[in-house]
């Protein structure tokens, strides 16, 4: 009995020589038993190692196992009885059925438990305390020990926890960490372990249940041998600080020399490996010094031959993606020498999550194999979807969001035009519920006919006759909660009704066909794995009730730690994997990517359960657990040297400038170190792959051509430098494909051309005239080609079954109207209605106009009472509001909702066109006011809006805010038809409908009547019309009858000076002012009208200093504009000033009505 120790530095050939001489020993005594264990990610590499090195290329007494693989042997061998072994996701099944039996004994981490990924935390923290021996009542002591209160408290919950899970597993299960609890009660017996040679190979470190096994081990082999990574100048039994780079090597040591003198077994004297003739690297070449000198406290720096080409390189490059293609592109460089296969290359990274969404689609791009070694998480999967969008479906009574997340999951017998379709129909219907779904469909909104919700149904049908008997029973109450056998059944049958495994076979087969088989092994194993999983689910917890809610969380808890892994697909293929994770053998080149802050070293982590200053303290009270960040931290420096010394040939390390995100990201204290070593090696920052680099594979090719096309079509100065380059690359992708060449060549010079609709469409639309509102206008003014999609060809967006702020306007404006005409026809008036009876004409006229809105006989109970509320509420506050502004002025209303069909004759709204064509307008105004004197008639328009709106006069004279000085025109050309007046206009207003809250703050000296008072005149104050008003002395006082000197009015937009005369404030105008603003607009809507009845329809919005006419435009996403093209651009308006338009307009008027150039 003894334990030896085979020690060396990487590189140095230490498990080359072991293997070699058991090799050698095997074939010697072919009935010793000789065992090598190892990680076990590492059995299947080992295995190919020895099947390589032995003379008759098989091993028929040598084993490799893993400590797991171990026991097993022995379980066999002595028939032990082994319960059945929960994994990772069975373990989350369990802990979540723990944790809702125990929610009320939980206290700080109760609200914890339901936040996704927790589970997972407390399944890795149990795990941990069975790797590091800590039983129960360990755990208790370790409370009495230590006493601060934030960790007993959470000591607490973590004990309930781990109490229940021990209850639940006890004589049914036991956990992968107790394999070798129950390995070490048998192991003594085994005469498989009895008298061989045990050899360990690959490990940095044992836990202390391995070396508990390990005590029970060695007296009993022949001969325990153990390699450990260390410099051959350190000792290895002096005691290691953690800061030390081989500390986990002295420690791994030192505890199997405690073990075996404990159990008195002889420590032979190590095997020592020295790189005197180092098997990897070249003599006295850069990589042999990286490893004698790398993270040692005394370093010597690297002075080697200048004429011999550097083994290490430094890059600096823009971002992940890029440093992925630079090494795509230098691999596929270097193998085209012939001197390397792919299997000679690897690639490795700190952080793979910020490289394993692009790793795939850059190396088919250069048509290389690569092999990503990292297991997938099934989480998102299709069919991973499908079950969970299922069972949401059944929890959320079929809600929209769950039954489309269902559809969309690409596992159903709906094509995408069907779910489209349906998608549209439940918008605009407001189908919500499950009943809904499987009955009829009975609603025809807006735009749809009968036969079309026909075709509907029978796509409603498809849906619902499979989901139907999988809701019926799934769905639970609570006097009747089904078991989890049952939700199962109905699940697993779910799945075969959608037939998901042959659809899963055909997307692996899919993979295949385009030479992704990876993906395609993945998809093989995904529906075994829901079985498993299903099948787990019912086997622990089987005939337990629960409700639907708790079922999903615990099929949630098992899929947290659901992974696929997958064996490289071919013998040459380049690896990519994680710096700790992945076993690298034979290297020539590597590659260490993400060589930035943050990675190397690893950011620490906050999610665990037990803090840093919870580990510490255990660790001050000698309780041993997995390692603190800041022992990692220095652990990490050790699988660093590790990696960085693999490769035989060149190693080369690249770091980005910017993250995936686009921020800036610093390089890691690793550059900086190979800078000191190697201080002739410089970092080549590159801002972009070379040319050689990007013609490397045809796909890069075609990429780099379109860039120098662009390049060439937006004459870059270096233009004249490529011109060869791009000749040589176009005819290679003309000859290659000449329908494609010429598409690349098409689109590097396209130039925008605006269309012009001819005249015969536009009379096959139109007719001879034209009609329409004057938002339309306004429409066209803001973009011509934004009012032909609108217009023209009628698009709409997607109609919702919700109540959006235009409802509620239309809403506020009809039940204004119904009120208006109420009070008309009751024998009340603005002036003498009283509130009472004011408030009872409002009631009806709300129940009146929301049972007549199309979308009524939708909505809930509760929805109803809402809506019917927060009207009553607004309309009693603009109702009050009004009738104080009437009843302040002595303009009396005399129209509601007036519309221009009544007006039809007159040439306000009627306009002929240059090429025959007549413009009619249509419209309503909501309220006109009149106040009349002895010669004279004063109108004033009111334009009720939901949402604040001003007046604009650059607005006005570009023509996007013409609505009210067009009604104004309609209104008083009128009045003059059968009056013998003179008209004039009084005021064009906005009144903003509104329950403001007034702000009362730093009023507390007033008294209650005094605060009631103010309040109601600040709200007066919000709600007072803007627009303009006539600043005729006559008007102002019919407007406003109390003005109140040197403060704003009440009621119009003006500021009144102490002798009552408006200030320079005051949003008001002369007569002549307002006709100046009449006749630009009608020459205006004439311009506009023209330009539409000669097809113009350019996609040419406006911008006005920072606006423009996409910012709320609903066509932005499909009409093209992109300032980036030749040919698209804004149209620009000058910014002006009330004076500078009013100037305008003077010109105008002087210049027989032409348009002056800005």
């Amino acid at each position: 009995m003894s334990l030896q120790f085979i020690t060396g530095n990487a590189g140095s050939g230490k498990s080359v020589t072991l293997y070699q001489t058991l090799i050698q020993e095997s074939v010697q005594n072919p009935k010793k038993k000789y065992m090598i264990i190892v990680p076990e990610q590492f059995t299947l590499q080992t295995q190919k190692e020895l099947v390589s090195l032995h003379p008759g290329h098989s091993v028929m007494n040598i084993e490799v196992l893993s400590f797991d693989r171990l026991a097993y042997r022995v379980f066999d061998e002595m028939g032990t009885k082994v319960y059945d072994v929960l994994e990772d996701t069975g373990k989350n099944l369990v802990l979540r059925r723990v944790a809702e039996e125990k929610m009320e004994e939980l206290t700080i981490l109760r609200n914890h438990m339901t936040k996704p990924g927790y589970i997972s935390e407390m399944k890795s923290l149990i795990s941990e305390f069975k790797q590091y021996a800590i039983s129960i009542e360990d755990f208790e002591n370790i409370m009495e020990d230590i006493t601060y209160p934030s960790f007993r408290k959470k000591a607490k919950d973590i004990l309930v926890m781990y109490r229940g899970f021990q209850e639940f597993m006890k004589d049914k299960y036991i956990t992968t960490e107790e394999i070798l609890e129950l390995l070490i009660t048998v192991v003594s017996d085994s005469k498989l372990v009895q008298d061989s040679i045990m050899v360990f190979d690959g490990f940095t470190g044992f836990t202390p249940i391995q070396n508990k096994l390990l005590r029970v081990i060695m007296p009993m082999v022949e001969k325990m041998v153990c390699t450990i990574s260390i410099d051959s100048r350190e000792d290895l039994l002096s005691e290691p600080a953690p800061e030390e780079l081989f500390y986990m090597s002295k420690k791994m040591a030192q505890g199997l020399v405690r073990i075996a003198k404990s159990v008195g077994v002889d420590v032979e004297e190590p095997l020592l490996h020295t790189m005197e003739e180092p098997m990897r690297f070249a003599p006295a070449g850069e990589l042999l010094h990286l490893e004698q000198n790398l993270f040692r406290r005394t370093y010597s720096k690297y002075h080697g031959d200048q004429e011999r080409e550097h083994e290490i390189e430094l890059y600096r490059l823009g971002n992940p993606r890029m440093e992925l293609s630079f090494v795509a592109a230098r691999i596929q460089k270097m193998i085209r020498t012939g001197k390397y296969h792919y299997r000679d290359f690897a690639i490795v990274c700190a952080n793979m999550e910020d490289y394993q969404n692009y790793i795939q689609d850059i190396f088919r791009k250069y048509q290389m194999p690569i092999f990503v070694d990292a297991n997938s998480e099934v989480r998102f999967q299709p069919s991973i979807e499908f079950i969970r969008s299922a069972l949401a479906m059944v929890e959320e009574n079929f809600s929209y969001a769950s039954v489309f997340h269902f559809l969309r999951s690409g596992m159903t017998d709906l094509t995408m035009e069907e779910i489209d379709v349906l998608d549209n129909y439940v918008r605009s219907a407001g189908i919500r519920g499950n009943q809904r779904y499987f009955n009829i469909f009975t609603v025809i909104p807006q735009y749809y006919t009968a036969d079309q919700v026909a075709e509907i149904n029978q796509i409603r049908e498809k849906f619902a006759q499979k989901v139907r008997p999988f809701y019926e029973a799934v769905q639970s109450r609570p006097s009747s909660r089904k078991t989890v056998r049952q939700m199962t059944e109905a699940l697993y049958h779910l799945l075969v009704d959608y037939n998901i495994e042959q659809r899963l076979l055909q997307m692996a087969e899919e993979f295949e066909e385009r030479m992704d088989a990876v993906r395609a092994k993945e998809y093989q194993q995904i529906y075994p794995m829901i079985m498993e999983l299903l099948d787990k689910m019912v086997t622990i917890l089987g005939e337990e009730s629960m409700d639907l809610d708790s079922y999903k969380n615990i099929l949630d808890a098992g899929l947290e730690d659901a992974k696929i892994g997958v064996i490289p697909p071919s013998y040459d293929n380049i690896i990519f994997g994680d710096m700790e994770r992945t076993r690298l053998e034979h290297i020539k080149v590597l590659f260490l990517i993400g060589a930035n802050d943050g990675a190397i070293p690893k950011s620490v982590s906050t999610c665990s359960i037990l803090s840093q200053i919870d580990r510490q303290k255990l660790k001050d009270a000698d309780y041993e657990l997995a390692p603190t960040e800041r022992e990692k931290s220095f652990m990490q420096r050790f699988y660093l040297y590790l990696i960085l010394t693999k490769p035989s040939e060149k190693l080369i390390v690249t770091y980005g400038r910017t993250g995936n995100d686009g921020a800036a990201v610093r390089k890691s204290y690793l550059i900086q170190t190979l800078c000191k070593l190697f201080p002739e090696i410089s970092v080549q920052d590159l801002e972009d792959l070379s040319m050689e680099d990007r013609i490397a594979s045809p796909i890069p090719a075609q990429e780099y051509l379109v860039d120098l096309l662009r390049e060439s079509a937006e004459g870059n100065e270096d233009a004249g430098e490529i011109d060869e380059l791009l000749s040589k690359l176009f005819g290679w992708c003309k000859g290659e494909d000449r329908e494609l060449a010429l598409k690349l060549l098409e689109s590097a010079f396209y130039v925008h051309e605006d269309d012009v609709l001819r005249k015969s469409v536009l009379r096959a639309v139109n007719g001879d005239s034209v009609s329409g509102s004057v938002s339309r206008l306004e429409k066209y003014a803001t973009c011509a080609y934004a009012y032909f999609l609108q217009y023209g060809l009628k698009l709409k967006e997607r109609q919702e079954h919700e109540l959006k702020s235009v409802d509620l306007g239309n809403l506020y404006h009809d039940a204004l109207e119904r009120y208006s005409k109420k009070l008309e026809d009751s024998d009340f008036t603005w002036y003498n209605v009283s509130e009472e009876m004011s408030m009872q004409i409002m009631n009806e006229a709300v129940e009146e106009t929301f049972h007549a809105m199309p979308k009524a006989e939708f909505f809930d109970e509760a929805k109803e009472a809402y809506i019917l509320g927060r009207m009553r509420v607004t309309l009693k506050r603009t109702i009050q509001v009004l009738t104080k502004q009437v009843r302040q002025g002595r303009f009396i209303p005399k129209g509601f909702e007036v519309k221009f069909s009544d007006l039809e004759s007159l040439s306000s709204l009627r306009y002929e066109l240059s090429d025959g064509t007549t413009l009619r307008l249509h419209g309503q105004i909501d309220r006109i006011d009149k106040f009349e004197t002895a010669d004279k008639t004063y109108l004033k328009i009111i334009d009720y809006k939901s949402g604040n709106k001003k007046f604009d006069y650059e607005d006005m004279y570009y023509g996007l805010q013409m609505q009210l000085i067009l009604y104004m025109s309609a209104a008083m050309e009128a009045e003059r038809q059968h009056s013998t007046k003179e008209v004039e206009p009084a005021g064009l207003l906005y009144y903003t409908i509104d329950d403001p809250i007034a702000d009362l703050q730093n009023q507390t000296s007033l008294t209650e009547e005094e605060l009631r008072e103010k309040k109601e005149q600040e709200i007066m104050m919000q709600l007072r019309g803007s627009g303009l008003v006539n600043e005729d002395r006559e008007v102002i006082e019919a407007l406003d009858t109390d003005p109140r000197p040197s403060a704003n009015s009440m009621v119009i937009p003006v500021k009144f000076k102490k002798d009552l005369t408006l200030s320079a404030t005051s949003s008001s105008l002369t007569t002549k002012q307002f006709e100046l603003m009449e006749q630009h607009v009608k020459r205006q809507i004439t311009s506009s009208a023209t330009e539409i009845a000669e097809g113009n329809v350019k996609v040419a919005p406006y911008r006005k200093g920072n606006q423009t006419g996409c910012e709320y435009c609903e066509f932005k996403e499909v009409c093209g504009f992109d300032r980036s093209i030749p040919g698209f651009g804004y149209r620009e308006l000058k910014k002006m000033n009330k004076d500078e338009v009013m100037e305008k307009l003077v010109e105008e008027e002087q210049h027989g009505r032409e348009e002056v150039d800005a």
